[in-house]
């Protein structure tokens, strides 16, 4: 099966629109949105990537909103009980 122009451009700009949401940043948002809504097809790919991605982070943490900012914690080995 061959890869399209238009599905790299869809799922492109669904990693765009998630890497917005979970920043909090509206305007990648937006230019995530006007990027994937460049021709229906692409628009297609993004409408798909976009809802599995959500998915996957909905059953890995059901308290998951795209509209909250996500908080990681630090980097490196957990703090507790470890010294």
């Amino acid at each position: 099966m061959a890869i399209s122009t238009e599905q790299i451009a869809g799922e492109t700009a669904a990693l765009d629109l998630m890497r917005g949401y979970l920043a909090g940043d509206p305007e990648a948002i937006a230019a995530a949105a006007a990027a994937g809504a460049v021709c229906p097809t692409t628009a297609a790919y993004m409408r798909r990537q976009a809802s599995g991605l959500l998915a996957e982070a909905v059953l890995a943490d059901p308290g998951f909103s795209p509209y909250r900012r996500a908080v990681m914690g630090p980097a490196g080995p957990r703090a507790a009980g470890s010294a």
